[in-house]
C-alpha cells in the first residue's frame, strides 16, 4: 500500500487499491481505497484526497460465488464420471469419494457399506492414506465411520491420528 501511495505522489496517478485491514475492535474487513494527489502550481504534491470504502460484504459474496462455481464445476464433473461408470458401485463410490475429499479440502475419504446380515461396516472404497491397511471391517460405533453410522449423522474429524475414538 505504501509503495503504491508513494508511486502515486511521484507520478500523479490516482490510487485504487483493495486490501484487508483490522478495525479498532479487532475485526478484519475488506476496503477499497481510492485517492488522488493534489498539486500546487509548481507540480509539488501538497495534499492527498481520498476515500476508503468498506467492501467486506461484496468480497464475501465474491468468495462465496467463487466457491459455488467450483462446487458446481466439481458436481458437473462428478455427474460426467458417474455416467461413464455404467452403474459399477465401486467406481461410483470412488468418484464420489475423490470429489468429496477435494470439496472438503481433505487428503482422504472412504466409504463403508453396511452388511446387515452380519452387522458390520465393510470398507468399499478408500481415497488417500487415512485408513490403516488392515482395517476393512468395523462394528457399528467403532471408529469415525462406525460412530457416524450408529448416530446416523455426519462426523468430521480434523486429525484422526490424535482422535481419542479412532479405530486401530
Amino acid at each position: 500500500v505504501t509503495e503504491v501511495e508513494m508511486q502515486s505522489k511521484a507520478t500523479g496517478e490516482p490510487v485504487k487499491l483493495e486490501y484487508r485491514m483490522f478495525t479498532r475492535d479487532g475485526r478484519m474487513i475488506w476496503v477499497r481505497d481510492e485517492a488522488t494527489v493534489a498539486r500546487d502550481e509548481n507540480g509539488n504534491s501538497f495534499l492527498s484526497l481520498g476515500f476508503i470504502f468498506d467492501i467486506t460484504e461484496r468480497k464475501l459474496a465474491e468468495e462465496q460465488a467463487s466457491r459455488r462455481a467450483d462446487e458446481f464445476a466439481m458436481l458437473y464433473d462428478t455427474a460426467h464420471h458417474l455416467a461413464q461408470s455404467q452403474g459399477d458401485l465401486k467406481s461410483v463410490l470412488q468418484v464420489i469419494g475423490n470429489r468429496a475429499a477435494s470439496l472438503l479440502g481433505s487428503s482422504a475419504a472412504g466409504f463403508y457399506l453396511y452388511d446387515a446380515a452380519h452387522g458390520y461396516l465393510n470398507l468399499a472404497v478408500r481415497v488417500g492414506n487415512m485408513f490403516p491397511p488392515g482395517i476393512v471391517r468395523l462394528k457399528i460405533g467403532q471408529g469415525a465411520s462406525g460412530m457416524a453410522a450408529q448416530n446416523r449423522t455426519t462426523l468430521i474429524v480434523d486429525d484422526y491420528a490424535t482422535w481419542e475414538h479412532r479405530s486401530d
